[in-house]
């Protein structure tokens, strides 16, 4: 079967400005938890937010990262380790981000770490205290090629407590906003949108949750 991908990250980013515009003061400022390139995603917030501040481990990235972000600054930082050790708020402050976006690594990736699910126990920690913020996950619905990732598939259903296959869209969305109200974050709103297709089948999606530290 051919390899046919459809893209709808437009429709993301359109959707994160639209609940800015909405619920947040300007100017609007991101912080981008894992920036890669920014080539596909963390472009997209170029023309609406004053500036990017994008933590990327790979020092090698700094170059295509600030090509992509004309706005962006590029730090070279393990961004898991400082969410669990809470190293995020000075940032928040100085930088006055009220937009925070968890674009991480589908699958497994750093050893032991599937999709966000470990990232969420600390989610806290990347909130700006007393103000309205946006927050950005991925959500994975149907992986593809679950055949070679068995350890990823069974963490899936761990965390969903819903078949790690295929979990109900409904369903997982509930679980994420769960774990953010179980950690006294105030939930205003939020919307889950497709970000991907593959083959057809809508495997992909992206939760914006306004919420309020």
């Amino acid at each position: 079967m051919m390899n046919v991908r459809e893209s709808y990250v437009r429709e993301c980013t359109e959707t994160v400005h639209m609940l800015a515009k909405e619920y947040l003061t300007s100017p609007f400022n991101v912080l981008e938890m894992f920036a890669g390139s920014g080539s596909i995603y963390t472009k997209g917030f170029v023309d609406f937010s004053e500036k990017i501040i994008g933590y990327e481990l790979n020092k090698e990235l700094q170059a295509a990262f600030e090509q992509n972000i004309t706005n962006g600054q590029f730090i070279q930082a393990n961004s898991i380790e400082k969410l669990m050790n809470d190293e995020f708020q000075r940032d928040l402050i100085d930088s006055n981000i009220n937009i925070i976006s968890i674009d991480n690594p589908l699958g497994q990736y750093n050893g032991d770490f599937f999709e966000n699910f470990q990232i969420m126990d600390h989610i806290k920690n990347v909130i700006p205290l007393n103000q309205k913020s946006i927050l950005c996950l991925n959500l994975v619905k149907t992986p593809y090629h679950p055949e070679r990732h068995g350890e990823w598939i069974n963490r899936r259903s761990e965390f969903f407590r819903d078949n790690g296959l295929n979990v109900n869209l409904d369903a997982a969305v509930n679980t994420y906003i769960s774990l953010l109200e179980l950690q006294e974050i105030k939930i205003l709103d939020y919307r889950a949108v497709l970000r991907e297709k593959h083959e057809g089948i809508d495997y992909y999606y992206m939760l914006f949750v306004v919420v309020e530290g």
